[in-house]
């Protein structure tokens, strides 16, 4: 449960954090990844370990390819702000029906988490899901295969 108050712990908290980060994603058989900011060479490692069809790394504000990935890995998030940047490259990299994952700096229950499961709803995204890795948050979430005709601001 997103309330539930879990120890914050560096994301580099464990030695084998990008599998224990990659095997909390799911199957990345043949997906195209997307890695934003740091941790990127050993998450892109993991990743291809796994059978992953490429993979790519760029730093937050990069600009990427538009529907260049099925998969976006944020491995080492500290921010709110690093969140909203890494959902704007996101929103471009990924296919419909891709996925984003994000790996915070800070616990389950923490108000960070909890700011950032609301983000990715406000933005669109779906099926959202948040677990514990290492005293870490990893919140994922799946961009829709349809998603609903913006609305016109006034």
């Amino acid at each position: 449960m997103l309330s539930q108050a879990l120890p914050a712990a560096s994301p580099a908290a464990a030695p084998d954090m990008p599998d224990a980060f990659i095997d909390a994603t799911g199957s990345v058989a043949g997906d195209h990844a997307l890695v934003l900011g740091a941790g990127g060479l050993e998450t892109m490692c993991a990743l291809l370990r796994r059978g992953c069809a490429s993979a790519i790394e760029l730093r937050l504000g990069e600009k990427p390819d538009a529907g260049s990935a099925d998969l976006v890995l944020v491995p080492a998030l500290a921010s709110i702000e690093q969140a909203r940047a890494a959902l704007a490259q996101a929103r471009r990299a990924l296919t419909p029906s891709g996925r984003i994952v994000l790996r915070g700096a800070f616990g389950v229950g923490d108000a960070q988490t909890l700011a950032i499961a609301r983000l990715l709803r406000r933005e669109g995204f779906c099926a959202l899901r948040v677990q514990e890795i290492g005293g870490a948050a990893v919140l994922s979430a799946e961009r829709p295969l349809f998603a609903r005709p913006a609305m016109a601001r006034a």
